[in-house]
């Protein structure tokens, strides 16, 4: 990004932002575990657009829409040797683990 290569932005103001993140989706987890929901993919749905209407903000600065979305996907991407950090359906750590195993 461009304001960590120009240091507009330090490294402990990214991982801080990063953990925010993190917390907020876990609130999600946590007020949907309150729920019950048709099936899973639907939870997933509802879990996903109730992150990604989060705002955000980094050093004090409001984030464009589209830099927080992006972020919370970032997250949630992983490969084979990436772990996702968040994920929208409720199995998604197994849903990873059997992708990972089947490449």
């Amino acid at each position: 990004m461009k304001w960590t290569d120009s240091d507009a932005v330090s490294e402990t103001s990214l991982l801080a932002y990063e953990e925010d993140l993190k917390m907020r989706w876990s609130l999600h987890v946590r007020r949907q575990s309150q729920q019950t929901f048709a099936s899973p993919v639907i939870q997933g749905q509802v879990r996903l657009t109730e992150t990604l209407s989060e705002d955000s903000t980094l050093d004090g600065q409001p984030m464009p829409k589209a830099i927080t979305c992006g972020s919370f996907h970032a997250l949630a991407d992983f490969d084979a040797q990436k772990k996702p950090e968040i994920g929208w359906h409720p199995e998604f750590e197994t849903m990873a683990n059997n992708a990972k195993e089947k490449s």
